[in-house]
């Protein structure tokens, strides 16, 4: 006699792809998500219900229907005794983000590349500086996606700093991160200054050129002592390699601007440094 598991698995028809290797891996049934709603998040999400025993890859990227899904961890069996169908929640990805720390993002040697679905937020505003406001964004990753607070997520003409990190009930990484200004590594000139009382002047030190990223003092800033600088409107944090040297004595050149450094903060996998024009 047939079983249930069986007579489901004859509805197989959809080809499912490796969404990197683009090899077959398996015939499955697509549905719509329920309770989507139009212009919500879940309105880009499928089920992907399939026989018991069906591999996903560790990855979780799929292609299905011309398109890129990633697939969500636990998987949702229905109630019956002996389980005939496993489903799982897709969410569609629009395209493939570099991950990594500060020095690899400004080292353009990303930790991993991964498929990500990014969507618009809110906006961050803060009246109390200015009129300007930045643009929060929540990237939506596989399960199992190595990244961590403070780190860039990129690709071409687009990058995000991540402000924090969590597992979604969903069962994917969700992150809340701010959409920079600056897309890609940028020179900047440091040279140490040593005070030369006959002169009453500063000696400048040999020139050296990192690469550096300009980010809004609110996504990486921390007040490490008392008497440490507080931020004043116009100031911005500057990331730097995890092996630049950079004091509170150091001259920095950015995009045209000479900057005056306040604060120096390490992070893991890069620093943080305040500057103020000078």
């Amino acid at each position: 006699m047939m079983s249930l598991a069986a007579a489901s698995a004859y509805f197989d028809r959809t080809e499912v792809f490796d969404a990197y290797s683009g090899e077959l891996l398996f015939l499955a049934q697509i549905d719509p998500y329920d309770d989507s709603k139009r212009d919500a998040m879940v309105a880009y999400r499928r089920v992907l219900s399939v026989a018991p025993g069906v591999v996903i890859p560790t990855h979780r990227c799929i292609h299905v229907f011309g398109a890129v899904y990633a697939v969500a961890g636990e998987p949702s069996i229905d109630g019956l005794n002996e389980a005939h169908r496993v489903k799982y929640v897709l969410q569609t990805a629009d395209g493939q983000l570099s991950v990594g720390t500060i020095t690899q993002f400004l080292d353009s040697d990303p930790a991993a590349t991964v498929y990500a679905f990014a969507s618009w937020a809110k906006d961050a505003k803060q009246e109390e500086e200015s009129s300007d406001v930045a643009n929060v964004f929540e990237v939506i990753l596989p399960l199992g996606t190595e990244v961590k607070p403070k780190q860039v997520l990129w690709r071409a003409g687009i990058a995000y700093i991540a402000t924090s990190v969590r597992r979604l009930p969903s069962d994917f990484v969700g992150v809340t991160a701010v959409r920079l200004d600056q897309v890609e590594p940028l020179e900047a000139t440091i040279q140490s200054r040593t005070f030369n009382p006959a002169t009453g002047g500063y000696t400048l030190g040999a020139a050296a050129y990192p690469y550096a990223l300009r980010v809004r003092w609110q996504s990486l800033f921390s007040y490490d002592a008392q008497l440490e600088a507080r931020h004043q409107e116009g100031d911005f944090t500057l990331a730097l390699p995890d092996e630049t040297v950079v004091d509170t004595s150091s001259k920095i050149t950015f995009s045209d601007m000479n900057l005056r450094v306040l604060a120096v903060n390490p992070l893991e996998g890069g620093i943080a440094v305040h500057v103020r024009r000078a």
